[in-house]
């Protein structure tokens, strides 16, 4: 058989052997056979789609819902163009996550875009977590949210399960921020049903009436791993928020309620070289 999310072209000859002979082959077809579910390993850095680029245009096997080109979409970009998004590691491509609230419907509700990943061969979104990278530019924006959806084409079967908001990088410094979030939180849908689809979502712009038209929200996103839950994942946004001549304040985020400080004098990690070792709850 064929490869599931596989690129292929086909072509026709005639034959026939009564008179011995084969015609000439047909003009080529290209198609591309469908998304299987995936199982716990899953990576996405969006290269396979170049042919792909374009405004609105989802990343193989994932769905975009609730899009309008007026209010949001979602988007595989090259990096660059002025726009202060940079790829991860070399990479051509990033995804992008764009919301606002410069079109709203009648309600002033504004507009939202889902982007879906493809389904997970799991019996629970439990046994895994998505690791990724994400990138803002302008001081505004930033907020998005990590869900699970049951029904990729039904946004009312959403169900968010972590909000952050990234840090503007105003100076086009390229800084990146790793992000990984696991689902033990999620039980299930308003019907009781469980969703094997994890969800990324840019919130819509803070503006708050039909004609106001100044706020947006774009998100870029690269290196994205869906990978089995890690009972002690790595944590998350460490900063420094204090510094005295013999003391310094750290803040992270990380799941659980112990973690194992390190602190020295080079940034080459080395656990022997420490001058502080300390665990921490």
């Amino acid at each position: 058989g064929l490869t599931p999310n596989t690129r292929y072209y086909a072509y026709v000859q005639r034959v026939n052997k009564t008179e011995n002979c084969v015609g000439d082959w047909s003009e080529v077809v290209a198609f591309n056979t469908n998304c299987a579910p995936t199982t716990t390993s899953f990576f996405d850095n969006f290269e396979s789609n170049l042919e792909r680029y374009g405004s609105g245009i989802a990343p193989r096997c994932w769905t975009i819902v609730g899009t309008d080109p007026k209010g949001s979409y979602v988007d595989v970009l090259t990096a660059g163009g002025g726009m202060g998004k940079k790829p991860v590691k070399g990479d051509s491509l990033v995804f992008v996550l764009y919301n606002t609230s410069t079109y709203k419907n009648e309600a002033n509700v504004s507009y939202t875009s889902y982007a879906v990943l493809p389904e997970l061969a799991l019996d629970s979104v439990e046994q895994v977590q998505i690791r990724f990278k994400a990138y803002r530019r302008l001081a505004s924006g930033g907020q998005f949210e990590v869900g699970v959806m049951t029904d990729p084409t039904d946004p009312s079967t959403y169900r968010a399960v972590y909000a952050d908001t990234i840090p503007a990088d105003p100076n086009l410094l390229n800084v990146w921020h790793e992000y990984t979030v696991n689902f033990l939180n999620y039980t299930c849908d308003d019907y009781g049903d469980v969703g094997k689809h994890i969800v990324l979502r840019a919130m819509p712009g803070q503006n708050t009436t039909y004609s106001d038209r100044l706020s947006t929200n774009t998100i870029y996103i690269d290196s994205l791993y869906v990978e089995p839950y890690q009972y002690c994942a790595k944590p998350m946004r460490l900063a420094v928020d204090e510094v005295d001549a013999d003391y310094a304040k750290l803040s992270w985020k990380g799941n659980g309620n112990k973690f194992r400080v390190l602190v020295g004098r080079s940034d080459n990690f080395d656990e022997h070289s420490a001058i502080v070792d300390t665990v921490v709850t």
